[in-house]
C-alpha cells in the first residue's frame, strides 16, 4: 500500500505539485524550495517520493550528517492524502529502508508549534532531545534484533 520510491528526474512534476494545507506553510517549506535544496546538493541529499497505491502522494529529503546518522530535512504529505495512516507508514518504511543501510540513527527537527508532527514522530519512535529556540529536536536510535 506504502511504498517509497528513489527520487528521479521523472518525478519532479509530482513533486512540484504536492499541495500543503494553508496552516502547514509555517511548518513546511514549499515543494520547489525542497527540489532546490536536493538539485543544490544531490551527493549528500536524497530524496525519496511516497507512493500510495503506487500514487505519488509525498516526499522525504534526508540527508547523510555522519556515517550511518541521517537527518529529515523535511517530510511533506499531500493534503489530499493526509489522515490516512499514510505518514506513519511512511516512516515506518523509511526505517526500514534505514535498517538495510545498517543506519545507526535518524534526527529531525519541527517546530516547537507544530503538534501534528510532534505526534506524528512521537508515535513512530522518535524522542525529543532538545528544545532550541522555537525548535524541537527529535530523533531515533535504530536498533538491530
Amino acid at each position: 500500500m506504502i511504498r517509497l520510491s528513489e527520487y528521479s528526474d521523472s518525478h519532479f512534476n509530482n513533486v512540484k505539485n504536492i499541495q500543503i494545507h494553508e496552516f502547514q506553510r509555517d511548518f513546511v517549506c514549499t515543494p520547489e524550495d525542497l527540489i532546490n535544496r536536493l538539485n543544490q546538493d544531490r551527493i549528500n541529499h536524497a530524496m525519496c517520493v511516497i507512493l500510495f497505491a503506487e500514487n505519488p502522494c509525498g516526499v522525504f529529503l534526508m540527508k547523510e550528517l555522519a556515517p550511518k546518522e541521517y537527518f529529515l530535512w523535511e517530510m511533506m504529505i499531500d493534503k489530499h492524502y493526509q489522515n490516512r495512516g499514510i505518514g506513519k507508514m511512511a516512516i515506518s518504511d523509511l526505517i526500514i529502508k534505514l535498517k538495510n543501510t545498517h543506519a545507526k540513527k535518524i534526527s529531525t527537527t519541527i517546530k516547537k508549534n507544530n503538534n501534528t508532527a510532534l505526534n506524528l514522530f512521537l508515535r513512530s519512535g522518535f524522542k525529543i532531545t532538545n528544545e532550541i529556540d522555537d525548535n524541537i529536536n527529535l530523533e531515533m536510535e535504530i536498533y538491530y534484533d
